[in-house]
């Protein structure tokens, strides 16, 4: 890591990202990476992170945070100097697609990265620590097993970069953060992000960061407004029968599917699958080719596909290029359905959200509509998904006499009363009903039943 943190970056050349302080080599690289003009928060948060100022980020995915600290970060590193920069996501997914992003530009500053994750490694895949390279990109449990185990020396770490932070503080994984930041080095650069700057993130931005500079980026009601808002009215306990006709009449190309709780949208997933949708549940895998059963095939042959996700929203969503976005259960407030919609981020034309609620969510959907400040488009469907036209009935004078009840099997022949049995059938060799009633069996089929043994005679 540069020790100049303190000093101001060089002359800016001209182009978006030059003027921000980024070297000539990474520009070039960004402009092979295809983009152009900075963000507001990479336009904020570079010129930081160069002077190496601790900051507090608030910022939306989808908003090209990633880029943001990844190429102060890169510039700031020097080749084989060691473990120099730590990278802490919630997901060991997360950890392996950033990492890919760092790999575009670490490469052109010859840098090693890796990837720690608790994905177990085969017995050929060489340590990645063995030989500790220059970006570690991990998630806070891996990183805490690699400490307690002495694999990972954190003492060239001058840079740690917490992303979605506050995912990570959920449930028992903030101790874990917090026990890899008190093993930290007390002189680094901390930059936090978070989608919300909750009591949690602050506490954690009080306690790891020093004097830090808070940049809030507002988030992109652009993307909000260029969605399609609709609205469903249906009667309660109808939802999931408006859901599937929906889905049925508007045929998405590739839906997400909102609910509450975790548990409601794997259930969620199943019953979808059930009614002819190519439905999972976002983190699902789909089998290997030799590993699917019958209900994979028919998943396959689906024209439906619908990817089923509750709150809060996880990451993984921004990565999907979906059409629809159905809330089939309402959101908790209006912050919440702007959220859902913030986080999938790929959304492609038509752009349309839809929520299912009944008359007991009014005073949601006004909100709903104040923040918008658009009314929601009302659409008719129907409870149940349509159903094929039943034949007409046909007279019972005109329909066909019923077939005649068949006849019972013969019974068997009755055994002869004389016990004479042809020598020929003494030596059969298959199982017989009427010779095993009079005991005779089938001869063993054995070499020696067939050949007559041979002595040798011994020499006088």
């Amino acid at each position: 890591m540069d020790e100049s943190a303190n000093e101001t970056p060089q002359a800016p050349q001209a182009g978006g990202f030059a003027e921000l302080g980024l070297e000539a080599d990474l520009v070039e690289a960004v402009e092979r990476a295809r983009l152009e003009t900075p963000t507001q928060v990479q336009r904020e948060l570079i010129p930081l992170a160069l002077l190496g100022r601790d900051c507090l980020v608030r910022v939306r995915p989808g908003s090209g945070k990633t880029n943001a600290y990844i190429l102060p970060m890169v510039q700031r590193m020097k080749p084989g100097g060691g473990l120099q920069a730590l990278v802490l996501l919630p997901t060991g997914a997360l950890a392996e697609r950033v990492e890919r992003f760092v790999a575009r530009f670490a490469h052109v500053r010859r840098l090693r990265t890796t990837a720690l994750t608790a994905r177990g490694r085969s017995r050929h895949e060489p340590d990645p620590l063995l030989h500790p390279p220059e970006c570690l990109i991990s998630t806070p449990r891996s990183v805490l097993e690699a400490l307690t185990s002495s694999k990972l020396d954190p003492a060239g770490i001058r840079l740690v970069v917490l992303d979605e932070v506050d995912s990570m503080l959920d449930g028992d994984h903030g101790q874990t953060l917090r026990d890899v930041l008190d093993r930290l080095g007390p002189e680094r650069q901390t930059i936090v992000l978070a989608s919300e700057l909750s009591d949690p993130v602050r506490e954690l931005a009080g306690q790891y960061l020093r004097e830090p500079e808070t940049i809030d980026v507002a988030a992109d009601e652009s993307r909000v407004r260029a969605v399609e808002h609709c609205l469903v009215t249906v009667e309660p306990g109808a939802e999931f029968d408006a859901l599937v006709a929906y889905c049925k009449t508007e045929r998405p190309r590739l839906a997400i599917v909102f609910a509450n709780q975790e548990t409601t949208a794997r259930e969620l997933a199943h019953r979808l699958s059930g009614v002819g949708c190519d439905a999972r549940w976002v983190g699902q895998r789909r089998r290997p080719p030799r590993g699917r059963d019958r209900s994979d095939r028919r998943r396959e042959r689906a024209e439906i596909e619908v990817v089923t996700a509750s709150d809060p929203p996880e990451h993984r969503l921004s990565t999907i290029p979906a059409t629809h976005v159905l809330h089939y259960e309402s959101p908790a407030d209006a912050d919440s359905y702007l959220h859902r919609i913030e986080r999938c981020a790929r959304l492609l034309g038509p752009r349309i959200s839809v929520v299912f609620a009944d008359s007991r969510h009014q005073q949601l959907l006004d909100e709903i509509e104040a923040r918008l400040r658009a009314s929601l488009r009302r659409l008719e469907m129907p409870v149940r998904p349509p159903r094929p036209t039943p034949r007409p009935a046909v007279p019972r004078e005109a329909r066909p006499a019923p077939l005649p009840a068949p006849a019972p099997p013969l019974a068997p022949a009755p055994l002869p009363l004389s016990n004479y049995v042809e020598p020929r059938l003494l030596e059969v060799l298959h199982r017989d009903e009427q010779l095993e009633a009079r005991g005779i069996r089938p001869v063993p089929r054995t070499l020696g039943s067939r050949f007559r043994a041979r002595r040798a005679r011994r020499p006088v």
